[in-house]
């Protein structure tokens, strides 16, 4: 709970800290779309015996990697800070077959939904990277800039229904829910885009989102091990355009 606190008190700081230049931006919306590969971290499946750490990459069971599905809106409040409105579905399997807990045999799968919001830095800002040149309909040049790279936390909510059967058929020991629940989540990642012309970017999104729930896959085994609440990881492959909301006269590009 203490970790959890400080996370919300450093978001709370960085809505102060950019409150107050708000006002002198122009508004600036982007709508993202995106497509991923889903990892599941729980009680069941994960590395064999003879990995000892918590979180590794050798726990990831690249056979049990489904899609996830990204649609989300940013707003720029300048050019280093964003917010970010996210929607993510996610199909999340786990199996203890080849894993240390390959003896209980015991598989899941679980469908997640996961609104959030999301509070950026741009590190590497699109205002500070190489500029391209294009034309618009008009003949005019459009200068755009041509890398974004970013840093990202925030809060959500997961919403899933998991389903847990066991590879044996029989019954399963220890604490086993199957109906739809809700937690909190908390994502944290980074992210690059590439601009391909000044309205729209591709780029990638790596991000985990640690949740307030040990039932994520609908199984809370009772080993001495488990002391971590589920964890998922999406890597998003992006696609972004840039809306041009202004009105006669005006840009949606920031003033300098």
């Amino acid at each position: 709970m203490k970790n959890i606190s400080i996370y919300i008190a450093g978001i709370v700081i960085f809505l102060g800290v950019e409150g107050s230049s708000q006002a002198r931006m122009k508004n600036r919306y982007e709508l993202v779309f995106g497509i991923a590969p889903s990892f599941l971290f729980s009680d069941i499946g994960g590395a064999d015996a003879s990995t000892s750490s918590i979180l590794s990459y050798q726990d990831i069971d690249w056979s049990s990697t489904r899609v996830g599905v990204q649609a989300a809106l940013r707003y720029k409040l300048d050019r280093h800070f964003a917010v970010k409105a996210n929607l993510l579905y996610g199909f999340l399997t786990a199996a203890d077959a080849d894993s240390k807990n390959a003896a209980r045999g015991i598989n899941t799968t679980t469908h997640l939904i996961s609104p959030e919001i999301h509070f950026e830095y741009h590190f590497i800002s699109e205002d500070a990277t190489r500029r391209r040149t294009s034309f618009n309909k008009r003949g005019f040049v459009r200068k755009y800039k041509l890398l974004d790279a970013y840093i990202f936390a925030g809060i959500g909510g997961a919403f899933f229904k998991p389903g847990v059967t066991a590879s044996s058929g029989l019954p399963i020991e220890n604490d086993v829910r199957e109906n739809w629940s809700a937690a909190a989540s908390f994502p944290l990642g980074l992210g690059f885009k590439y601009m391909v012309n000044p309205s729209l970017g591709i780029g990638l999104e790596l991000g985990g989102r640690y949740t307030t729930t040990d039932y994520l896959e609908g199984y809370n085994w009772s080993g001495p091990q488990n002391k971590h609440n589920d964890v998922y990881v999406f890597g998003m492959i992006t696609a972004s355009y840039k809306l041009n909301l202004q009105q006669r006269g005006s840009s949606v590009y920031f003033r300098r």
